[in-house]
C-alpha cells in the first residue's frame, strides 16, 4: 500500500494550486483530493485550515472550496487598505480567449496609469457575489458575462459596490450601466464588400445560433448585405450550436458538410466567419473535409 501523504505535502499541494490558479477558481472536492492525494479526510480538512483561517480559500456550502479574491497578492492588497479599489474585472468562466486578450490589455493600460485591477473568475451569480462579500467598494466594473443573461437582482447588487459598470460586448439598456461593444455591422458590410470586389458570388456566413443581440445584429446584417447585392439564395448563414470563441472543428466540419458540393468543393467560393477565435479550429476543419486550395 503506498504511504499516506503528510499534511505539509498536501499545504505544498495547495500552494502550488493557489499560486497558479486565479480567484475564483475551484479547488477539487475533499473526496477527489483524498484520491489524488491518497491521504483521508480528516488530513485535507486539517490542511486547509490554515489558508482558510487566511482568507486564502473560500469554503461555502454548496459553493465548494475557492481560491480567494482578496489573495492576489501584495500588488492588489492596497485595494482593500484603501476602502476602495480602482477596476474590478468579473469575468464569467469560459474556453472563449477573446475576454482575457481584453482584459491583458486593459491591465497594461491601467498599469502605465498607476491603477490597481482586481480580476475575479465566476461561473454563477450567486457565486460572483459571494467572492465579493469580503471585499469593499470599486470605482469601477467592467463585466464579461460572455453571452449569458443579466438578472435585474444582480446588477443592483453589483451596483451597491461600485460606482461605475461597464458590460464588455452587451446591448445594455434600461440600467443604470455602460457597455462597450464593436460595431459589428460595418465590419460585416466591409467584409461582404471586399468578397464581392474581389469576384466572390457565393458567399457564406458560418456563426454561432445563440439568441444575443451582438450575434442577432451579425446574422441580420449579412442578410441584409446578401439582398443588396441581390444574391440572398447564394448566400447561406451556416449555424453552429455553440458560443463565439467555444467552436471546435468537429462541430464545424458536421456544419459545413451539408454544404458540399462534391469531393473537395463547397456550394460557396468564400466564408465569412464570426467567433472563431482560434484559426487553426477552421484549418482542421477544412482539411478534414478535404477541401481543395482553390475553393479555400
Amino acid at each position: 500500500m503506498a504511504p499516506k501523504i503528510k499534511t505539509y505535502d498536501i499545504q505544498s499541494w495547495l500552494d502550488v494550486a493557489v499560486k497558479e490558479g486565479a480567484p475564483g477558481d475551484r479547488l477539487p472536492t475533499t473526496k477527489a483530493l483524498m484520491k489524488r492525494l491518497r491521504t483521508g479526510q480528516k488530513s485535507i480538512q486539517a490542511a486547509m485550515g490554515p489558508y482558510i483561517d487566511n482568507g486564502v480559500l473560500v469554503s461555502r456550502r454548496g459553493l465548494g472550496t475557492i481560491i480567494a479574491p482578496a489573495n492576489l497578492g501584495d500588488d492588489a492588497r492596497p485595494l482593500k487598505k484603501s476602502g476602495e479599489g480602482d477596476v474590478l474585472v468579473l469575468r464569467r468562466t469560459s474556453e472563449n480567449a477573446i475576454a482575457p486578450n481584453l482584459v491583458r490589455s486593459l491591465e497594461c493600460h491601467l498599469q502605465q496609469e498607476h491603477f490597481l485591477m482586481l480580476q475575479v473568475s465566476y461561473a454563477n451569480e450567486d457565486q460572483a457575489l459571494e467572492l465579493l462579500s469580503p471585499l469593499g467598494r470599486f470605482k469601477s466594473c467592467l463585466l464579461q458575462n460572455h453571452f449569458h443573461k443579466l438578472s435585474i437582482d444582480f446588477l443592483a447588487a453589483l451596483n451597491d459596490r461600485v460606482q461605475h459598470i461597464v458590460v464588455d460586448g452587451a446591448y445594455v439598456s434600461g440600467v443604470d450601466v455602460d457597455s462597450i461593444s464593436t460595431d459589428w455591422r460595418r465590419a460585416m458590410f466591409d467584409a461582404f464588400k471586399l468578397l464581392r470586389d474581389s469576384g466572390h458570388e457565393r458567399i457564406a456566413l458560418l456563426t454561432s445560433a445563440h439568441s444575443a443581440q451582438t450575434l442577432s445584429t451579425v446574422r441580420r446584417e449579412f442578410r441584409q448585405c446578401s439582398q443588396l447585392w441581390g444574391q440572398v439564395d447564394s448566400c447561406p448563414v451556416i449555424l453552429l450550436d455553440a458560443l463565439p470563441g467555444d467552436y471546435h472543428s468537429d462541430d464545424i466540419v458536421v456544419a459545413l458538410e451539408g454544404f458540399r458540393t462534391s469531393a473537395s468543393c463547397l456550394e460557396f467560393s468564400a466564408l465569412v466567419t464570426w467567433g472563431v477565435v482560434e484559426g487553426v479550429q477552421l484549418d482542421m476543419a477544412l482539411n478534414n473535409l478535404d477541401i481543395c486550395g482553390d475553393a479555400r
